[in-house]
C-alpha cells in the first residue's frame, strides 16, 4: 500500500487542528456549569447517547483527514490512559493538553527548538507534581469522600450514598455501578470477588460505550490450561445455548481457533460469551482458580489429572448472579456456591496464615513467610469479601446511561481521593502550583519557553471552568491571585470564592496529577515528531459497494 510522509511543520499544522477540534467538542462540558455532549449511536434506530463524560464524547469523534484524526488520537490516548489508571479527569486531562500543545506550537513557529521545549515541559511538570503531592491532605473522612462524590456526579445525594458505601464495606472495598429499574438510586451489598484480569480480546464486550462485558446469570467453565482447540468449547457452548444463559470461560487462555470461534459466535449473536484468566499469578494460580470454583459451584478441570473441558455437563460448571469483565478488572457477584465448605476452607486457610505469621526468625526465610502469609490473607478476603452494587436509577435509559457515567467517575474520584488525598478543586490546585515555577530556569532560553507554557496550561482549568459558567476568565483568574488561603477555591456553582472544605470543592491528587504527567509526555511525543507517515487510502473497492444489498445477501461484491 502506497504511504504519504508529512514532514515537520505541515505535519504540526494539521495534527493540531484535529487537537483543536477534538479539544473544543469536549471542554464544553468542564466544570459545574458545563453541558452534556449527544452523540448519535452508531447503530440506526438507538436511541443517541448523552454524555459528560470527557473520554465519551473524545472516543466518539472520528476525523475524516488521517493527519488530522493522528492530532485527535493523540488527545483520546490521554484520556483514555488518564481514565484507565484514575477513572476520572479525563476532561481536565484534554483541557491541559490542548493549552499546552497550543502554546507550544506558537514557540516553536517563532524558532524555539521542540526538543528543548519538552525539556521545560518536563522539568517544570516534576516541580508541580512534588507540589500536589506536598499540598493533598487526607481523603478518608466521610465528609471528604461526599464532597468527591458530589462534585464528580454533580449530585449531592451520589456523594453521600457513594461516601455511606465506604463507610459500611470500609475503605478497600469494591463498587460496582449497575442501571436501576426505579428512579431512586439504591445500594446493595451482595457477595462477590474482583481481581487483576481482564476480558481476552476487546472483540467480546457487550456495553460498547463503557468497554465492558456484563453476563447476567452467567454458566462458567474452568480450566487451569490454555484452550487452542474449538472442540474443547463446544460442549460448553451447547449446554449454555440449551439453558438460554451467558457462558464466562475462565482459563489461561483462548489461542488461534478457540479465540477466532469465540469472538464469532459473540459477535454473531450466536451466543454471550466471554473468557478471561484466572486470578493469582504463578504458583498461587491453581489455588485462586480453585477458590473461584468453589465461590460458584464449579468445577476446575486439570490437564495433570487428564481432564479436559471437552467433557463438561452442566453439574461441573459454576455459576454466579452477574459477572461483569472489563480491560484490566473481573468482578463476579453472587455465586451459589456451598457456604459451608467455603466456610471451612476459610477456617483452614487462616490456620495456615497464623501457622506462617507465627514462624520463628531463622525457620525459613522471612520475606518467603511474610508473602505467603499475605497471600493466604488476600485469599481469605476474596472468600468472605462483600461487594456493594449501586443500582441507578431515572425516568428512562438516555437518563439512566448518562447517570451511570457520571456515579462510575464518582466512585473512581473517591477511590483515588482515598488513595494519594485531596486538593483544592475547581482547578486551583494547579492554578496555586504556577508559583512553585517562579524562578525555575531552564538550561537555555527554549527550555524556559517549555516552563511557561506549563504556566499557561496550568491556569487553563480555572479559566475554562469560568468560561462555561459565562464569567469572565480574567476576573476570576486575578480574583483567585489575590487569595491567601492555601486551599482557596472558585466555586462556579455559587460563583463565590472561599475555602475548599467549606464550599465543598475538592479534587483527588491521583487524578490531578495523572492528568498533568499523562499531558505533558503525549505533547511532548507529538512537538518531538518531526515525520508523519500515513496509508494512502484507496476507495476503489467501494465504488460498487451497496450496503443494503450486502445486508440482505450477507456477501461482500469486493469479495473473489
Amino acid at each position: 500500500m502506497a504511504k504519504e510522509v508529512i514532514q515537520s511543520k505541515d505535519a504540526r499544522i494539521q495534527m493540531a487542528q484535529g487537537i483543536d477540534l477534538l479539544a473544543r467538542a469536549v471542554s464544553v462540558t468542564f466544570g459545574p456549569a458545563g453541558p452534556s455532549v449527544i452523540i448519535q449511536h452508531r447503530t440506526a434506530g438507538i436511541a443517541p447517547i448523552i454524555s459528560r463524560d470527557g473520554v465519551t464524547v473524545a472516543n466518539a469523534i472520528s476525523l475524516e483527514d488521517p493527519i488530522v484524526d493522528l492530532g485527535a488520537r493523540m488527545l483520546r490516548d490521554v484520556a483514555n490512559s488518564v481514565s484507565r489508571e484514575a477513572g476520572d479527569g479525563t476532561t481536565g486531562s484534554i483541557v491541559l493538553a490542548h493549552r499546552m500543545a497550543k502554546e507550544a506550537l506558537k514557540s516553536i513557529a517563532a524558532g524555539a527548538d521542540p526538543m528543548h521545549i519538552k525539556k521545560g515541559m518536563d522539568k517544570a511538570c516534576l516541580l508541580v507534581v512534588e507540589n500536589l503531592k506536598a499540598m493533598a491532605q487526607d481523603g478518608t473522612t466521610e465528609a471528604v469522600m461526599n464532597q468527591i462524590g458530589t462534585i464528580s456526579s454533580r449530585e449531592k445525594e451520589v456523594g453521600e450514598l457513594i461516601a455511606g458505601a465506604v463507610k459500611r464495606l470500609g475503605n478497600n472495598c469494591i463498587l460496582n455501578i449497575e442501571m436501576g429499574d426505579g428512579r431512586e438510586d439504591v445500594l446493595e451489598v451482595i457477595e462477590g470477588i474482583q481481581y487483576n484480569q481482564g476480558y481476552a480480546s476487546p472483540s467480546l464486550v457487550t456495553d460498547h460505550a463503557r468497554h465492558v462485558a456484563e453476563l447476567e446469570n452467567p454458566l462458567i467453565l474452568f480450566y487451569d490450561e490454555e484452550i487452542h482447540n474449538i472442540d474443547q468449547l463446544i460442549p460448553a457452548f451447547e449446554i449454555a445455548g440449551e439453558e438460554g444463559r451467558p457462558l464466562l470461560v475462565v482459563c489461561e487462555g483462548l489461542i488461534d481457533a478457540a479465540l477466532s470461534a469465540t469472538v464469532m459466535n459473540h459477535g454473531r449473536g450466536v451466543l454471550k460469551v466471554c473468557a478471561i484468566k484466572p486470578p493469582g499469578y504463578g504458583d498461587h494460580r491453581p489455588a485462586r482458580l480453585m477458590d473461584l470454583a468453589m465461590l460458584t459451584g464449579g468445577k476446575v478441570f486439570l490437564k495433570a489429572n487428564g481432564e479436559d473441558p471437552e467433557n463438561v455437563t452442566l453439574e461441573d460448571m459454576g455459576q454466579a448472579t452477574k459477572a461483569i469483565i472489563k480491560e484490566e478488572i473481573s468482578t463476579i457477584i453472587g455465586g451459589i456456591g456451598d457456604k459451608t465448605a467455603i466456610a471451612e476452607r476459610i477456617v483452614g486457610l487462616e490456620k495456615e496464615a497464623a501457622y506462617y505469621r507465627g514462624r520463628k526468625p531463622g525457620d525459613g526465610s522471612p520475606t518467603g513467610n511474610l508473602a505467603e502469609a499475605e497471600d493466604l490473607e488476600e485469599r481469605i478476603a476474596n472468600l468472605s469479601g462483600a461487594i456493594g452494587v449501586i443500582h441507578v436509577g431515572g425516568c428512562f435509559d438516555i437518563e439512566i446511561k448518562e447517570r451511570m457515567v457520571r456515579v462510575e467517575n464518582a466512585w473512581n474520584s473517591v477511590s483515588a481521593a482515598i488513595e494519594e488525598g485531596v486538593v483544592p478543586g475547581g482547578g486551583a490546585a494547579l492554578f496555586k502550583s504556577i508559583k512553585v515555577l517562579e524562578g525555575l530556569a531552564g538550561a537555555n532560553p527554549d527550555q524556559d519557553r517549555g516552563i511557561a507554557v506549563m504556566r499557561e496550561a496550568l491556569a487553563a482549568p480555572l479559566r475554562l471552568i469560568a468560561s462555561n459558567a459565562g464569567l469572565s476568565a480574567d476576573v476570576v483568574q486575578h480574583a483567585m491571585s489575590l487569595q491567601d488561603d492555601p486551599f482557596a477555591v472558585f466555586d462556579a456553582s455559587t460563583e463565590t470564592y472561599g475555602n475548599a472544605y467549606d464550599k465543598g470543592v475538592l479534587d483527588a491528587t491521583k487524578v490531578i496529577r495523572l492528568a498533568l504527567e499523562k499531558s505533558v509526555g503525549v505533547i511532548g511525543t507529538m512537538l518531538t515528531s518531526e515525520t508523519v507517515i500515513t496509508a494512502i487510502r484507496d476507495t476503489e473497492a467501494w465504488d460498487s459497494f451497496d450496503p443494503q444489498w450486502a445486508a440482505d445477501t450477507r456477501e461482500d461484491p469486493r469479495a473473489p
